[in-house]
């Protein structure tokens, strides 16, 4: 087919690169590797996706886009079938096929396939020209070790790693390595995107979260989700009811052999002023003693997870008349939850008590990327989050947390008294 230049295909597409974009187009032209660290919505993939377009419109090419699983490799894969849609005749110049995996043909003999990291074998085959891998940072380091990189070396291929950061991983090391072909960018580089809408972002995320997410840093404690808990830590005793005191009650009744959880906020210094865990114990008898804490604290509104054993609960409660709000962890409610309280944390905007088995929860809770690419909020490993849960319940009622200027948090952590309970650890 007939050479096209930029001009002519970007006019084609109907996309343009703003200016960081085309940064990375110079460099892409003339590096072997190139890393791109990048804030959601900077335009990574529709960058790259451009990239692997210009080659596979080049005779002979092979290309392969990889990422953890076949759901984020799509995305790629779509704009670039969409964008040869709007060049080239389909059936005639091109063809797409989606078994056994999603590939593109090219009359002149190009290729383009998507692969998932949860299939390894799939990465065997014949060398490549290009290799895009989206997420980099979320794949093992002997994906691109053993699979990916060697498929390079008779070509001279070329690697894209794009990512948000996860840590200081193998993406970290790489990125040092290659220096100058190495990029980041936060989100804010977009210029399509107004700041006023990511400072609103800012505020409904936990600082770590958008920082990582958004501003593409490196932070060593990625995977934890409360690393400053012991910044909310006072010692203090728990105390019955406030006369006239407004309370809030956080209930997660555990599964089969887990514990269930109920801890009590005061809604009017957030103080954490009730911890208790129930194991064994009949849901019937647990409705009845949730029942009783309410009255016991004021009728406090108690706040139950209903998802699995907790909805006949739920349910019983609504019957018998309590002041009860349910709350499903389904989908993506869970992380708005735990984000509040992450927030409210970061604000140092509730206080806890020294409680061992609430701090050790606390400490292991972390966020890992699903399967469908999502934040998945849990206990490392198997360990329990039923305080972490109950916790978050109790906040999930409280107004929303605004997040205070520097000086205001300095001038906070000057009045508090903060332990740090090392023996968590």
């Amino acid at each position: 087919m007939p050479e096209i230049n930029e001009k002519v295909l970007q006019e084609k597409i109907r996309w343009s690169p703003h200016e960081k974009q085309k940064d990375v187009i110079k460099t892409f032209d003339n590096s072997r590797e190139i890393l791109m660290r990048a804030g959601r919505r900077f335009g990574k993939s529709q960058l790259c996706s451009y990239l692997a377009l210009r080659e596979l419109l080049k005779p002979n090419k092979n290309i392969w886009v990889v990422a953890p699983n076949y759901n984020l490799s799509e995305i790629i894969f779509d704009n670039i079938a969409g964008w040869v849609g709007q060049i080239l005749t389909h059936g005639q110049s091109y063809t797409i096929t989606k078994n056994p995996v999603p590939s593109l043909d090219v009359a002149h003999g190009s290729k383009m396939q998507i692969k998932s990291a949860e299939n390894a074998t799939s990465l065997l085959g014949r060398s490549t020209d290009l290799v895009i891998l989206d997420e980099a940072s979320r794949l093992p380091q002997y994906i691109w070790e053993r699979y990916i990189y060697p498929t390079t070396i008779e070509r001279e291929g070329k690697i894209m790693y794009i990512s948000t950061p996860t840590g200081k991983n193998w993406f970290y090391d790489k990125e040092l390595e290659l220096g100058d072909s190495a990029f980041h960018f936060t989100t804010y580089d977009n210029p399509y995107i107004k700041k006023e809408e990511l400072d609103k972002l800012k505020n409904n995320h936990s600082e770590l979260t958008f920082r990582q997410e958004y501003l593409a840093e490196y932070i060593s404690e990625a995977n934890a989700v409360f690393p400053n808990i012991r910044d909310i830590v006072e010692d203090y005793p728990e105390k019955g009811p406030e006369p006239g005191g407004l309370y809030i009650m956080g209930v997660d009744l555990g599964r089969r052999a887990d514990a269930s959880a109920i801890i009590i906020l005061s809604r009017l210094n957030h103080k954490v002023v009730y911890i208790e865990e129930m194991v064994k114990a009949d849901y019937a008898l647990q409705k009845e003693h949730i029942k009783a804490l309410s009255a016991k604290y004021n009728n406090a509104k108690i706040i139950i997870e209903s998802t699995g054993p907790g909805d006949p609960v739920y349910q019983d409660l609504l019957r018998d008349g309590a002041n009860v709000q349910e709350f499903r962890t389904a989908g993506h409610n869970k992380a708005q939850l735990i984000e509040k309280l992450a927030i409210f944390i970061e604000q140092r905007s509730i206080t806890i008590p020294e409680h061992k088995d609430l701090m050790r929860e606390m400490m292991d809770y972390e966020v890992v990327m699903s399967s469908s690419g999502f934040n998945k909020y849990k206990g490392r490993g198997k360990k329990p989050d039923d305080l972490v849960i109950a916790l978050a319940l109790a906040v999930w009622d409280l107004p929303t947390a605004h997040r205070q200027s520097e000086d205001e948090g300095r001038d906070i952590t000057k009045r508090r008294r903060v332990k740090m309970f090392n023996e968590y650890e």
